[in-house]
């Protein structure tokens, strides 16, 4: 078989797996431009190809053995209008799998195209490099009616892959030829056979992800507003300590989260009163520094109504705030209960690698592997995105709301820095005609003044 050498790039962590790759890829009848896997300046390498390539397509390895610029040159790529393709290795277990889930996030919102699946994935890089650019298609078959052309169909239909009613200029045609061979055509006249329909069904389906957004290689500029610094000096400063929710809001709203309507009151009247004015049902919290976890403490009441329910559950949470050892509690926090709307919740995590970062999901308590992982500064455009691959809908208001919400919450980050080590909000509530609002804030304050 004759390789034709291509536009790609292979960035592997070791010789032993760019063999691997490359043998894949060969047995396609393609080969890679520029291999790089060692460790000896292999990212400069790899940015010099990239820029010597009109549309590359990078197919990288991701691994913890190489820092974290990878992520940057695949920005490179797509600023270039190439593609990265990563193939995302899951034979790791333990903390190594937590880690790779949140590298191929990343890579995801970089706009890499990433799958476990190396044989799909190199079906995918062939078609995106036999129609030279990547852009937004639907797929459509062609060819008379047989057993294949059926099994076909119904394998794009369980890919999602039903044609849209919206119509693109370059809509992809899958045409079945009278020999059983799969084959797209180029508008110049070329032609591509493919392999089976299974793992042609699963290589559209990641290109795919192009239909309903392009990926861009510069950001819009967001702006943040202004910090309020007094509250900020006030409070992001030595000892290290957990702080309370209301602290922890009131450092959050110096960076515009807010967190609707509420008071943190110290009678059982002040807090029947607030309660009626917001003539809503509402949640009592205890509130007081090192203070998590309060739904197992008993610590929240919720959806309380009326005057007598509201002095009985103040004087409850008060008796738990007596009998828990020091710090004292601060006060009972009223607020108004929020239903509905579209709720997240966003956390601050550490990476060895790649640093801080923002990682979220949907609902409102952190549970499980997380949906959403952003690198620090977030755009309000890449935390879009990241929501709609979470399935959130891009032209509704509630998540452009929660997408704003999240640049904000990534730009406390990093504007803090090492004066904070944890940071938390769950949930993130967006609601249309509404202002968004962070019902819980948890920040703990690192103590290391700076040198």
């Amino acid at each position: 078989m004759k390789i034709r050498k291509t536009q790609i790039v292979l960035a592997a962590p070791d010789p032993v797996t760019s063999a691997h790759v490359i043998g894949m890829l060969k047995a396609h009848g393609i080969g890679p431009r520029v291999v790089i896997d060692d460790s000896r300046g292999w990212s400069a390498r790899a940015r010099k190809a990239i820029d010597s390539l009109a549309h590359p397509i990078m197919l990288l390895v991701p691994s913890d053995r190489l820092p974290g610029v990878q992520f940057d040159l695949a920005k490179q790529v797509a600023a270039t209008g190439g593609v990265t393709f990563a193939w995302s290795q899951k034979q790791r277990n333990g903390d190594a799998q937590g880690d790779d889930q949140l590298m191929d996030k990343l890579l995801d919102q970089r706009g890499a195209i990433v799958s476990s699946n190396l044989t799909a994935l190199i079906q995918a890089l062939r078609i995106t490099e036999f129609l030279g650019k990547l852009d937004p298609f639907n797929v459509r078959l062609k060819g008379r009616k047989s057993a294949l052309k059926s099994h076909l169909s119904c394998a794009l239909a369980h890919a999602d892959l039903a044609p849209m009613k919206q119509r693109f200029q370059n809509d992809l045609v899958l045409e079945i030829g009278r020999d059983g061979k799969i084959e797209i055509e180029s508008q110049d006249g070329r032609r591509l056979t493919l392999g089976a329909p299974d793992v042609i069904s699963t290589a559209l389906s990641l290109l795919c992800r192009t239909r309903n957004a392009t990926v861009s290689g510069t950001k819009p500029q967001f702006d943040f507003g202004e910090v309020d610094s007094e509250v900020v000096d006030l409070i992001a400063r030595p000892p290290k300590r957990l702080l309370s929710e209301t602290t922890s809001k009131r450092l959050a709203s110096a960076f515009g989260i807010h967190s609707g309507p509420e008071r943190l009151c110290t009678s059982p009247t002040e807090a029947s009163r607030f309660a009626s004015d917001l003539k809503t049902p509402v949640v009592l919290k205890l509130v007081r520094p090192y203070l998590e976890g309060k739904s197992n403490l008993g610590a929240i009441s919720q959806k309380v109504t009326g005057h007598a329910r509201v002095r009985r559950e103040y004087h409850s949470l008060q008796a738990l705030g007596t009998s828990l050892a020091p710090p004292a509690a601060l006060g009972i926090l009223v607020a108004a209960h929020v239903d509905g709307g579209s709720r997240i919740w966003l956390k601050m995590a550490e990476h060895p690698v790649f640093g801080r970062l923002v990682i979220g999901g949907h609902g409102d308590t952190p549970s499980g592997s997380p949906q959403m992982v952003l690198s620090l500064p977030i755009i309000e455009n890449d935390a879009q995105k990241a929501l709609c691959s979470m399935g959130f809908d891009d032209a509704d208001e509630e998540t452009k709301k929660l997408a704003h919400a999240t640049a904000l919450f990534g730009n406390m980050i990093r504007h803090l820095g090492e004066k904070i080590s944890r940071a938390e909000i769950h949930p993130l509530v967006a609601r249309k005609n509404a202002e968004t609002m962070a019902l819980d804030v948890l920040i703990e304050i690192d103590g290391v003044p700076a040198l």
